[in-house]
């Protein structure tokens, strides 16, 4: 399979990652661990911290705890700060659409054509 990027604002995500990012500007708190995450969507735990480790890259979200192992993944903590909720909020169609073009089968045939 070709790694598809598309590319929000000016950064470029890859579908995984903009499932995270669908995920995570739908919650008003902002705070997660990364095994929620993954319980969260259809990706295996390390897949997942893969994923969330791109958008800390993209300084989309920071790690609560830089103390925490990277033995146990599944309960580092993660969050979303306020300039990244404002980017996301500035952004959400963008997301939402992104979100909808890449997940289809979740959706009836005319939400899928208005995106």
């Amino acid at each position: 399979m070709d790694l598809c990027l598309i590319t929000i604002g000016d950064i470029k995500f890859s579908a995984p990652e903009i499932d995270v990012l669908h995920l995570l500007s739908e919650d008003d708190d902002g705070h997660w661990t990364v095994g929620e995450i993954a319980a969260s969507l259809p990706y295996d735990l390390s897949d997942t911290w893969e994923y969330v480790q791109s958008l800390i890259l993209s300084n989309l979200i920071e790690r609560t705890d830089m103390s925490q192992s990277l033995e146990t993944i599944d309960i580092i903590t993660v969050y979303v700060t306020s300039a990244s909720r404002d980017w996301m909020t500035e952004h959400q169609q963008d997301i939402d659409d992104a979100f909808i073009v890449l997940n289809p089968d979740m959706f009836d045939v005319t939400e899928v054509a208005e995106a």
